[in-house]
This record gives C-alpha cells, sequence and structure tokens, in this order.
C-alpha cells in the first residue's frame, strides 16, 4: 500500500519543511496575504522549532545523560505563545498555531522503539499519549521513564554510536516516496503562491 497512516504521519525535518510550507501557503492566501520570504523563512523554522531541544541534547547527551522531547516539546507552551502572538499580529498568531500543532500531532505517532509520547497537557499533567496503529495510549510520568531506560538499554545492546552526525541524520529522515511526495506539493504549493503575488 502506497500510503500507510503511520508513514504518512511519519515525523522528519523534510516533513517539518514540506508540511511548513503548505501550511504557510494556505495560512497566506486566507488571509490574503502575498508571498513574504520573511514569513516563509520564518514559517519553515517555526514547523521545526518544537525539536529545539535537539541542541543541548546533541551537545550534552553524553556528559548530562540527556534525552530528547524532555525539556521543552509541551504544546500548550507553544500553543500559549501562539495565543500571545495572535494579540498582537493575528496572521503570524494563525500561523504559528497550525504549524506547532501540526508539529505536534504528527510526533503523536509513534514508530520507535518503546514510545514515550507527547506530554499533551504539561504543566497541568505529566501524563503522555502516542498513537501507534490507530490505537491511543496513556502513559505515567513512570512508565515514560521505564520506556526511555528500556530505549537507553535497546541503543546500548544494539551497541549504536549515536554520534552527533548520526543524530542529525536520523532527524532529516529516510527519503520516502511519502516524503518526496510531501516535498512536490510543498514546491508546488510555494510556487502557486509565488505566481498570484
Amino acid at each position: 500500500m502506497l500510503f500507510k497512516l503511520e508513514d504518512i504521519i511519519q515525523n522528519s525535518m523534510l516533513q517539518d519543511f514540506s508540511l511548513g510550507t503548505i501550511i504557510y501557503v494556505l495560512v497566506s492566501i486566507i488571509f490574503g496575504r502575498d508571498f513574504s520570504a520573511y514569513y516563509y523563512l520564518l514559517a519553515l523554522v517555526l514547523a521545526a522549532l518544537p525539536d529545539i531541544d535537539f541542541i543541548p541534547y546533541i551537545i550534552f547527551r553524553k556528559r548530562l545523560s540527556l534525552v530528547t522531547h524532555r525539556s521543552v516539546h509541551y504544546p500548550l507552551v507553544f500553543f500559549g505563545v501562539s495565543l500571545i502572538v495572535f494579540t498582537r499580529n493575528p496572521y503570524l498568531g494563525i500561523l504559528s498555531l497550525a504549524l506547532f500543532a501540526n508539529h505536534f500531532v504528527a510526533d503523536s505517532f509513534s514508530a520507535t522503539e518503546y514510545p514515550t509520547g507527547i506530554r499533551w497537557f504539561f504543566p497541568f499533567s505529566k501524563k503522555s499519549w502516542y498513537i501507534l496503529q490507530g490505537k491511543i495510549y496513556k502513559l505515567t510520568e513512570a512508565q515514560q521513564n521505564e520506556q526511555l531506560d528500556k530505549r537507553k538499554n535497546f541503543w546500548n545492546t544494539k551497541g549504536e554510536k549515536r554520534t552527533a552526525l548520526w543524530e542529525i541524520m536520523v532527524r532529516l529522515g529516510a527519503l520516502t516516496l511519502n516524503g518526496v511526495i510531501f516535498a512536490g506539493i510543498a514546491i508546488a504549493s510555494i510556487t502557486f503562491l509565488l505566481l498570484r503575488s
């Protein structure tokens, strides 16, 4: 089958940037905006911004035993910032809200060994949720920590050399047919916006 749900939702930088482009174009059309290089680049940054904890993880992970998505990867924080931005700039507020929502929904679909989920309601709850094969799973904080320990043990048993380059390549994701299709739609949509401006 060409489109399996897990493959379509599979999150990678290519998908973040492709869907970020498509969302930028749609929001711009809804708001009657022409192409703006500034807002387009900002949209690409915002599309991947929830993964900003990737940077300290790469630098300090061995020394501090860090795990990604445990320091700033919280939807309510990003949605709150979007609502504040909305009061000053509705276009940017809606754009950032759509980009963040897309990112967190995609991250909720798990394709990793021992998933830990997304803490959708942090700081009000430390429970996390993930979706695997169409089923929603909820984890307590203790279960999340257990999954993280299992994941670390799995990596150690496999003897993976998790270098900084390896971490970057994993986040870029494999080039798949679905990824190419998303990128093609993104290129077509940004071209459309440029031509109508």
